[in-house]
């Protein structure tokens, strides 16, 4: 099973996500939050206070294991049987698809005449309700983005439960590095010096970065 648990925890260790004005900030101490179980684990470990307030639960299925690791053969493969253009295109459909199964479609209502001639998109601010929306250009008219709505075929469970997952994966990364010996840690990376890559090659074992 998958779970997606509304949680309060009291943590000295800053591995739960909460969402503050619109960002994601990993916070100590008492927070109130939306956390995959992966990541609840990860507190409980780290020895947090955890109380569940609400929980949905998900039978898990490896719906994309079979396509993943098609995915990682093709990257991998060392001879030149596959053409650079179909493995750069794998490898970016590798990265996109998770993101897409939470697809969520945005809604255009008609702002007003395309004075300028403007193509494409373009970003206006509203300073007086502290927002920045969307237009976009086509022909003689200009529309505006109102919202986003789920996809008809939208899976957000999936793209979360992963994103959770490799949320844990950096962050067990980190502990094995040490974090004075990290310089940057991105989505699915980690930037360390060379006494932290010695130590992530020691325990994930010598192919690691070869």
């Amino acid at each position: 099973f998958a779970c997606l648990c509304r949680v309060v925890a009291n943590t000295d260790v800053p591995c739960l996500p909460v969402k503050h004005n619109g960002r994601h900030v990993w916070p100590i101490g008492k927070l109130e939050t939306w956390v995959w179980d992966c990541e609840l684990d990860l507190a409980i470990k780290a020895g947090a206070n955890v109380s569940i307030q609400e929980c949905y639960t998900y039978i898990r299925e490896p719906v994309l294991s079979e396509w993943a690791r098609w995915v990682l053969q093709i990257l991998y493969r060392q001879d030149d049987t596959v053409s650079p253009i179909v493995r750069t295109w794998i490898k970016h459909c590798a990265r996109a698809l998770i993101g897409r199964l939470s697809l969520r479609t945005p809604s255009w209502e008609y702002f007003g005449t395309n004075i300028d001639n403007t193509v494409g998109i373009t970003h206006v601010t509203f300073p007086e309700e502290q927002r920045t929306a969307r237009m976009l250009h086509i022909g003689d008219d200009t529309l505006i983005e109102t919202k986003r709505e789920e996809g008809r075929d939208s899976l957000p469970m999936i793209t979360g439960w992963i994103m959770a997952k490799c949320r844990t994966l950096i962050w067990e990364a980190i502990e094995i590095c040490g974090g004075e010996h990290v310089a940057h840690v991105d989505t699915d990376s980690v930037l360390v010096d060379s006494i932290g890559l010695d130590r992530l090659r020691s325990a994930y074992g010598t192919g690691f970065l070869e």
